[in-house]
């Protein structure tokens, strides 16, 4: 999974769809933004499940992303856009947004340095009845 999230930038532009390279960012929607995050070239999610403990089935979520590549960038910054209704905003109300989120769209630290994020969550399976 390590190997996976450390491809190359221009190869993953390469295995990325033409149409989600050339489309700017601000028109993607949730959902194109959410699969960028958790599954996409710069980023990976896998799921395990597995039986713990007192034989409570679990699940473990765990995704590991590029942080300092730009398309991952630009999904956290889209997914603040549509939380704040970015496309309603006035102009001056646009200009206070995009000041805010420069810094993470801008990262000169992602210019030559590898970052990376690690989220997991864990889930036990419900419905088994007393006890569990």
């Amino acid at each position: 999974m390590i190997a996976a999230a450390t491809v190359p930038l221009g190869l993953a532009r390469a295995t990325w769809p033409q149409d989600e390279q050339t489309k700017p960012f601000r028109t993607w929607t949730k959902a194109e933004a959410k699969k960028l995050l958790n599954d996409s070239p710069w980023a990976k999610t896998q799921e395990v499940s597995s039986v713990y403990g007192l034989g409570v089935p679990t699940d473990f979520k765990f995704t590991l992303r590029l942080r300092s590549a730009l398309p991952i960038r630009e999904a956290l910054v889209r997914l603040k856009q549509i939380e704040a209704h970015y496309d309603q905003l006035s102009e001056k109300e646009r200009a206070t947004f995009d000041a805010k989120t420069k810094g993470l769209l801008d990262c000169p630290a992602c210019a030559d340095n590898y970052v990376l994020s690690f989220k997991f969550s864990i889930r036990e399976l419900t419905g088994l009845g007393p006890g569990f």
